[in-house]
């Protein structure tokens, strides 16, 4: 979820506990960016940075920038807050973010501020109430209703949900980062997908990612053998060495097995991806379910200019913002198993095609991805794994060990041909397959959309034909197995060659 100012509907979350904090904080920011255009200029360029991707400025990155008059915004927020309620503020929330939303009309953003007129006022972001608490520039409070968009400037203080605390028990998806100057606190993203600082381009971004078409048109061509990228040339090859075998096309691309070769090593060279995202039911319920809190993107018929780069802009009809969705994995290993997790961004306009919101004007599109998620070594692994999908709204994890039975593969033995450990045999051999009961740690956020899980098995079919899908015939799309969906949600998965 990105954050804006106004959201659609939604049922209300657990009470903010920083509320108070927050509202003191934001009086003080609203009278300081009043009184001091330094500070707004800083604001703005730091917003433009869009470290995570969105115009998010962590107040502990820039609080002890020296200004034109020599002064930090750290000194100027301590003439309206004091040293132990500021030092209360960053040790409780050391992610506090200051936020510019793209507003409609053009009557506000960070590209086009105007830190000479455009005093913002400063709104925060509660999480029990949809409505938007705000303050002008001399700390007074108003209220912004849910179903309304302001036009006039305005920054939302919130907490970040892309970006956390770097400690010792942390697990960092990307390197740590902190401020240039000032307090040397470090920080980390919540994954790889969000981190704009080290322009690493994301596996989702390669050049020849593969589109899935929301259209499950079967096409009467094949695609030249010639034209399959090598990432996905060993899943075509499994298809056809099982296609009049019994076997699991897994067996072939993870240990080179087949029905006449039936021993072979893990190929490391192998991860199991997700491919593609795609919302399911009915729209328009579809849509309400995931952009239901306050920053959620919302559809409102208005037009909104946004950048892409290279000073060009697109005209989009849906208020500034991308959802995010937290990708949740559960391997079934043979101890205790902390669940995997992993990030993907999509634009509103990437999921859902509107004409207006009555039903029959809104359709919904397959988000085309390239996420990595694990090596299925069936060595280490169950033969069954469970995928979680949920649009997250929030940070606060709740934590709970829970108990499953799962089976697992015991034909696997050390081979002196291949100097290492192979698994012997189609499927799981002559010998018998383990019954284990596998134990996993599960998080639960507060106030996240949880859309619901799905199973995948080791012995599923990746590709169900060599068909081409969908009506473009210069781009592969594969004939993936469409068994993977909930009330909400169908995805693609597939193992992918990796190096």
């Amino acid at each position: 979820m990105e954050e804006g100012v106004g959201a659609e509907s939604g049922t209300s979350v657990s009470i903010d506990d920083n509320l108070s904090l927050k509202k003191d904080f934001s009086i003080a920011l609203a009278k300081v960016l009043s009184e001091n255009q330094d500070v707004r200029d800083l604001i703005k360029k730091e917003a433009l940075k869009k470290i995570d991707f969105d115009y998010d400025v962590l107040y502990q990155l820039v609080n002890k920038e020296e200004l034109s008059e020599g002064k930090t915004l750290e000194q100027l927020m301590l003439k309206y807050l004091g040293v132990d309620k500021l030092s209360s503020i960053k040790n409780k929330m050391p992610t506090l973010t200051i936020f510019v939303p793209s507003l409609p009309n053009d009557s506000f953003s960070a590209e086009e501020w105007d830190v000479k007129s455009q005093v913002p006022f400063v709104a925060v972001r509660a999480k029990e109430t949809n409505d938007v608490i705000y303050y002008n520039n001399k700390g007074e409070e108003g209220i912004i209703s849910q179903f309304d968009t302001p036009e006039y400037p305005i920054v939302v203080v919130k907490e970040n949900e892309r970006i956390v605390l770097q400690t010792n028990s942390s697990t960092a998806h990307t390197r740590s980062f902190s401020a240039a100057t000032g307090d040397k606190v470090a920080f980390v993203f919540c994954d790889k997908v969000f981190d704009n600082i080290t322009k690493v381009v994301g596996e989702s971004e390669r050049k020849d990612q593969i589109l899935i078409s929301s259209l499950r048109e079967v096409s009467t061509s094949r695609p030249p053998i010639n034209s399959i990228p090598e990432r996905l040339a060993k899943i075509y090859d499994s298809y056809d060495v099982y296609k009049n075998n019994d076997g699991w096309q897994r067996d072939y691309v993870y240990y080179n097995i087949t029905p006449v070769n039936v021993k072979g090593p893990f190929d490391y060279n192998y991860k199991e991806h997700l491919l593609s995202f795609q919302m399911c039911g009915d729209p328009i319920t579809a849509i309400n379910k995931i952009a239901d809190q306050t920053g959620d993107p919302r559809y409102d018929g208005k037009d909104h200019k946004r950048p892409i780069g290279d000073g060009r802009y697109i005209i989009s009809n849906w208020t500034d913002g991308e959802f995010e969705f937290k990708v949740k994995m559960y391997l079934g290993g043979k101890g205790v198993v902390s669940e995997l997790v992993t990030y993907f961004r999509a634009k509103p306009e990437d999921l859902f095609s509107v004409k207006s919101m009555n039903r029959g004007d809104v359709t919904m599109k397959a988000v085309p991805l390239f996420l990595p998620l694990f090596e299925w070594n069936l060595e280490n692994y169950a033969s069954s794994i469970k995928i979680a999908i949920e649009e997250v709204d929030a940070l606060e994890t709740i934590e709970q060990t829970i108990s499953t039975t799962n089976e697992f593969a015991s034909n696997f033995s050390y081979d002196a041909t291949f100097g290492e450990v192979v698994k012997n045999g189609l499927k799981f051999g002559a010998s018998q397959k383990e019954t284990r009961t596998v134990s996993y740690k599960v998080s639960t956020t507060k106030g996240n959309d949880e859309l619901g899980e799905v199973i995948v098995n080791f012995a599923d079919d990746i590709i169900m034909s060599r068909n081409h899908i969908g009506r473009n015939q210069r781009v592969i799309n594969p004939d993936y197995n469409n068994k993977y969906t909930t009330g909400w949600y169908k995805i693609h998965i597939a193992p992918c060659k990796t190096n």
